[in-house]
This record gives structure tokens, sequence and C-alpha cells, in this order.
């Protein structure tokens, strides 16, 4: 099995947006059978992250910071758990670790991964990951190696499934928007310095008579303790740990909101919001947010003015302007374009033996694996291993296991026709979506003894007709298909 570390900063007091971005990758990958595991040093992180379904341990105290200093400890701490569970990939999103940390940790993994937004901090990672719009490779220049993988940019969004379920239903929303009747209030998961509660005074202050809701943690220290059933001239509704957050993003007119990954939710959704600006390394893209026209800035000082205007349908650039800028930002698959280059970067293909062949049997009973195949019958278990045997020792047959990190996930055959060879493929069903068929295909061509190959594919398989067809093949006629060197 794969496996993925998590090591994440998060807290009351600075928020849960590095954890919640790590959530969502993690969520991502385990949908390719995938394994994550998550660290922290904030042991009341433990819930949430059971909830999600994954496996948690609080680093310990550190004692021997004077001697060892704190991110030699940190790492020392990390290589436990790094040997316990036999991890591939370590994420590592704290903005305390440095390449100090780095230089402990990546000899014991095979990909270390930084998850950035400062551009301040040197590192030594395989790959490093910042979503930030702006930022360009050169910034990177003297801060990581020159083999360091660089996923920048709005392509590299983390967003969750449940937001690209709601695009269509927040297209049609914000097209049909006229008021802005309900608002969202949501200013960082734990809102330390309770600017959420000056906001709900500004909306009463300016009298707005819609509904209000508003999106906090159970992590926030000042929820359980203030009172919020005063008089107020709109309708309060307080979520807790709400499960359906794009729920309430389309189902809302305007949110008001702080800067990080629930910026890019927003936007994505086609919300118009305001957004405050909780900490000064979030002033670089919140100017870019209003300058590119896709959000409101606002400060504790001018939210007022701002409110009433947007309210009243009195301000540049115009609720709509703002909407359809942020349908045509990004398409929010983010995560799952993270997650393929990761594993991709664990790829090998290697030769078939007869220890592969259990793997080999259950990838050819899976649901669907043989719905187009010649024989459409699962062989059993004894057809299977006699039929192996016979491959294996055949010298017109050459085998290879597709492997992902050392795991199989697959394998390819080529059959000596004299002239030609015929190609047969078979990927594990959790591991599909990753282009393993088209990586697959070109090693094929490149091991082809002819360099002429042979697909047999029957015609209602479209996905198979389309895969062989963008790696070059041609159809032959209506169940062949043929790849030439030319």
């Amino acid at each position: 099995m794969i496996t993925v570390l998590f090591r994440v900063n998060g807290s009351a007091d600075i928020g849960l947006g590095h954890v919640m971005r790590c959530l969502t990758l993690a969520e991502q990958l385990r949908q390719f059978s995938v394994k994550c595991v998550f660290l922290s040093s904030t042991s009341n992180l433990s819930q949430l992250f059971s909830e999600k379904g994954f496996d948690h341990h609080n680093l310990g105290l550190i004692s021997n910071t004077e001697e060892k200093g704190i991110e030699q400890e940190d790492a020392e701490q990390c290589l436990h758990f790094i040997s316990e569970y036999r991890v591939d990939i370590m994420v590592v999103d704290h903005y305390g670790l440095t390449e100090v940390w780095d230089k402990y940790v990546r000899p014991k993994v095979s990909n270390l991964v930084v998850i950035d937004d400062l551009v301040s901090t040197v590192h030594q990672c395989d790959f490093l990951i910042n979503s930030h719009p702006q930022v360009k490779p050169e910034d990177y220049k003297k801060l990581v190696s020159i083999d360091t993988k660089l996923l920048l940019g709005h392509d590299f969004v983390l967003l969750r499934d449940e937001f690209l379920k709601k695009r269509d239903m927040a297209i049609n929303k914000r097209e049909s928007t006229t008021t802005i009747s309900k608002i969202l209030v949501s200013i960082g998961a734990t809102d330390p310095n309770q600017f959420s509660l000056n906001v709900l005074s500004i909306l009463n202050d300016i009298k707005f008579d819609g509904d209000v809701i508003l999106l906090i943690s159970s992590e926030c220290q000042w929820i359980h303790s203030i009172k919020l059933d005063q008089n107020f001239s709109f309708v309060l509704d307080v979520r807790i740990n709400t499960n359906s957050v794009s729920d309430l993003l389309v189902d809302v007119d305007l949110a008001i909101g702080s800067i990080g990954v629930s910026s890019w939710e927003r936007c994505f959704l086609g919300l118009p919001s305001i957004v405050l600006v909780t900490a000064d390394n979030q002033l670089n893209l919140a100017s870019y947010l209003e300058i590119e026209g896709l959000a409101y800035l606002a400060s504790m000082e001018t939210i007022a003015d701002k409110l009433y205007s947007i309210v009243n349908g009195k301000i540049v650039p115009s609720y709509k302007d703002i909407y359809s800028k942020c349908f045509q930002l990004f398409d929010g698959k983010g995560a799952y374009k993270i997650s393929k280059a990761l594993l991709l970067n664990g790829l090998n293909i290697e030769t078939l033996t007869y220890e592969d062949s259990d793997d080999l049997y259950r990838w050819q009973n899976q649901d669907g694996a043989r719905n187009f195949s010649r024989n459409s019958m699962p062989p059993s278990f004894s057809e299977h291993d006699n039929w192996i045997c016979k491959k294996l020792i055949n010298p017109a047959v050459r085998m290879w296991v597709i492997k992902l990190y050392g795991t199989n996930v697959g394998y390819v055959r080529l059959d000596d026709h004299k002239t030609e060879e015929e190609v047969s493929i078979l990927l594990s069903k959790e591991f599909r979506g990753l282009s393993l068929g088209r990586k697959s295909i070109a090693f094929i061509n490149r091991q082809s003894r002819y360099k002429r190959v042979k697909a047999h594919v029957h015609p209602d398989n479209l996905a198979s007709v389309s895969l062989f067809l963008s790696c070059g093949y041609i159809l032959k006629n209506e169940k062949n298909l043929i790849w030439q060197e030319i």
C-alpha cells in the first residue's frame, strides 16, 4: 500500500487553513487507495482527523530544543512515524519548518512535498506547491534546487469534491440573484481576534434585515462563551462544524470572509465576497483579488460603507462582473492534479514474475474488468495459475508489472505474432484515472521488437478506443487499432 504522511500546523490561534487543505489532498489520495496519516503538535485536532477517517498522532513535547534545535527534534519524531508506517511520500504544510528539517526527512522518503505560501523559505524537497495565481518559477530560483518540481498557480488550488459537484447549481443561483438577502460571515475557522462579532455589529448598525449565517469551528475559543441571542436587525443562524460548506456558499448571496483556501472556494462557486485581511501574509492575495475584480477588499474601518453600498447595488465592480470573472478563473481540480503528479513520480514498469500473479488474478476479477474481454467469464484461480505459468515460459510472450512506489497497480503484455505484436493492458480499478494507460502504451511502443503493435479493442469500449487513438494508434478495422513507428 502506498502511504503518505502529512506534517501539518494548525491551532485555535493560527487557524486551520493548513489542516483543511491537507485534508482535501488526503481525501483525493484516498480515492486511489492511498493510506494517509497526519502528524501535528496540537492534540485537540484528533477529533477532526478521526471524523474524516484518518489516523492522527500528536508529536510529543520538545525536550532537547537547546541541544538539538526545534526543527531537528521535530524531524526526529517524524522519522519514527516514517519508519513505522513505511512512508512513501511526506507532505509538510508548516511555516516553521525549513531546509533544516528537510535534510533529516527527505533521505527517508521517496518524495518530500512542501506546501508553501510565503516564497521566502529555503527548502530541500522534491515537490513544492504554491497555488497563488501570481507566483512564478523564477520566484523560487534561490529557494529550491533545480530538480524540485514546482506546482504553481490556479491549477493547483486544493478544493474538495463537494465544491466541484455544486458548480452548475451555483451558476444558476448567481444568474437568478437580484438582491442581497442572505449573507455568510466566515472569517477563519477559529477567528481568534473576534472579527466575526465586529461584522455582526456592523450589519446590525446598517440595519441589514435579511438572513445572516455565521460559520465557525468548534476549535474557536470564544464561540461557546459569547451570547448571540440579542435582537439583531437580521435573523442570525450560527453553524458550528458544518459538513456542507458548499451548500452554504451556493445558498447565500454574499460572503464576508478571510483570505486563504476559503477565498478559492467562494471564487469557484461564483460567490461575491468582501475579503478581510487578518494577517500580513494575506495582503498579496487580497490585493490580487481586488485588482482582478474577483472580490471586494475592506478593512474593519471601511467595511460598513462597503457593505451598505453592496447591499444597495451601488458599487463597482458590479455583483454580476464579480461572479462572471470568478467562474472563469480555474477548473477546481487541483487536488486531482497534485495527486496525479505525486503518484506518477513513483512509477516503475518491471518484468512480471510469478510472485505478481495473485494481483493479476485479483484485477481480472474486479467489477467490470472483463466487460469487453474476448472471454467475459473470469477464470478460476487454478485456471489463472495454469495460464500464468504457461505465459511465463513462452518466449513469444513478454509481460511487465506496473508499480507505483513498489505497489503493483497493473500489468501490460506483448504477444509476438512474427511481424507485429499485440498489446494487452489491465489496471487495478483503484488506480484508474492517473494516465497509467497512456504511460504503459508509451512503454510498450518503445519495447516493441517490430515497432508495430496491434490492440484488439471492443468497439463499445469507447474509453480504450479513445486512449489508443490518443497514443497514435490508427483504427484498422472495427476491433483493431495499429501503431507503427514511422
